[in-house]
């Protein structure tokens, strides 16, 4: 067996990657598919192998998604192997008449792309129909990620600012708070931006956004132009929260990939602490304390429904949803908030969050069988909806300012909030299995 780390080159889009990440906060633009440190793999089959588990790791999928579809384009090439996948890197192992090699894949996570999945997912299916030879797949591959991101930035910027918009009247805020964090979310926005060309910036991002965010939320409290500057301030940093990375961790760790799974925890883990030192310094900045702020109550059905329009439109933008699929988009958004919320009056947040997260799973498998089209064109709307990650900012930041039974019963429920939501996912799938991977 012979080792290959980082061979041949796939040439990098010509733009920066958009502003919603997959892993830590701003994207990096999407990587090389391999590095060229040593001789590219002379077999283009291989090569091709390489570059879509390459860009598939980049666009945000779990690992076993990542594998069943590497292994899958290898079949249809006619190709023998296996995968092991992290967050970050794939091992691949070709095996042939000649023997075995390996072969690494090292990926930087970047910006969900539906349009580009599901361009990918068309892909191998012309593999597998044999419309395609492996030297016309790498070059398929390098045409599809040098393929220029759907939505232009400045709409992905007020996209920014409709999630914070429709977070803050979802989490029952009144319309200057509405008003207030649309405003914010431009400034993270405008972060994210900055940080998409300068990976410097983007590592300081949770903690410089937070910090921003929350001082002048509680400036705009103090001169009495909103009510509450906390719920503001939260829904602003919506974009910057790592619950779809800890939804995806959970998703890893139940279907048995415990590297994956427990390295994609850690990251969000971090990505956590950086918000909540970041709440933090802001809170101490603006002479606010958490703890002592004023309980809201949650939101009536109007604003509340009207937030979820709002969210599942910017989401819709952020993650690259293409035109065709926008009707579908919403109702999926649409099916997630009713289901999660009607459920969760009922029988409570946890088993609200598992019943909608499993009606989205058979929405979105039910119209990937139908379509011949990946599950995560629907899936990933739907769970976006769903993710608790301002549970995991209040957590935090409770726990900086020493009230540990507070940050334990918060983080205990996110927790609890995600394990529903993964597996709502992974019983829909086993109701209603979907036909390829992704």
């Amino acid at each position: 067996m012979s080792d290959h780390d980082d061979a041949g080159a796939t040439p990098s889009p010509p733009e920066p990657a958009g502003l919603l990440a997959t892993w830590s906060v701003s994207p990096l633009r999407v990587p090389a598919a391999l590095t060229p440190d040593t001789a590219a793999p002379e077999d283009p089959d291989v090569r091709s192998i390489l570059a879509l588990g390459s860009a598939l790791l980049s666009y945000g999928l779990p690992a076993h998604r990542v594998e069943e579809s590497v292994l899958r384009l290898a079949c249809a090439l006619g190709r023998t192997s296996s995968v092991f996948g992290l967050p970050t890197a794939l091992m691949i192992t070709v095996r042939d008449e000649r023997g075995a090699d390996t072969f690494t894949a090292r990926a930087e996570p970047s910006t969900i792309d539906l349009a580009r999945l599901d361009a990918l997912h068309a892909l191998v299916a012309r593999v597998e129909r044999k419309e395609l030879t492996g030297a016309e797949v790498e070059a398929a591959i390098a045409a599809v990620l040098a393929t220029p991101r759907r939505f232009r930035r400045w709409l992905e910027l007020i996209a920014v600012a409709l999630v914070a918009l429709g977070g803050t009247l979802m989490l029952g805020g009144t319309l200057a708070d509405s008003a207030a964090s649309a405003g914010l979310g431009l400034v993270v926005g405008g972060l994210l931006w900055i940080g998409s060309v300068r990976p410097a910036v983007s590592r300081v991002a949770p903690i410089a956004g937070a910090v921003a965010v929350t001082a002048a939320s509680c400036a705009l409290g103090h001169l009495g132009l909103i009510e509450h500057p906390i719920v503001a301030a939260f829904a602003a940093l919506f974009v910057l929260l790592p619950g779809m990375m800890l939804t995806l961790a959970m998703t890893e760790l139940a279907t048995g990939h415990l590297v994956s799974g427990t390295a994609r925890s850690v990251g969000a883990l971090v990505v956590f602490l950086q918000l909540g030192l970041g709440v933090l310094l802001g809170l101490r900045l603006g002479r606010v304390d958490l703890l002592s702020a004023e309980a809201i109550a949650p939101a009536e059905l109007v604003p509340a429904s009207l937030g979820a329009l709002l969210l599942a439109s910017g989401f819709a933008v952020l993650l690259s949803v293409r035109p065709r699929d926008l009707l579908h988009t919403f109702l999926v958004s649409a099916l997630a908030f009713s289901v999660c919320r009607a459920a969760g009056d009922w029988l409570g947040p946890e088993s609200g969050t598992l019943l909608a997260a499993t009606a989205v799973g058979l929405y979105a498998h039910a119209f990937a069988r139908r379509r011949g089209r990946p599950s995560s064109t629907l899936t990933l709307p739907g769970v976006a909806m769903l993710v608790p990650g301002s549970m995991g900012l209040l957590s935090v930041s409770a726990a900086a300012l020493h009230d540990p039974t507070r940050a334990f019963d918060v983080g205990f429920q996110m927790i609890m909030i995600v394990i529903a939501l993964s597996t709502g996912i992974l019983l829909s799938a086993a109701a209603l299995p979907p036909r390829t991977a992704m």
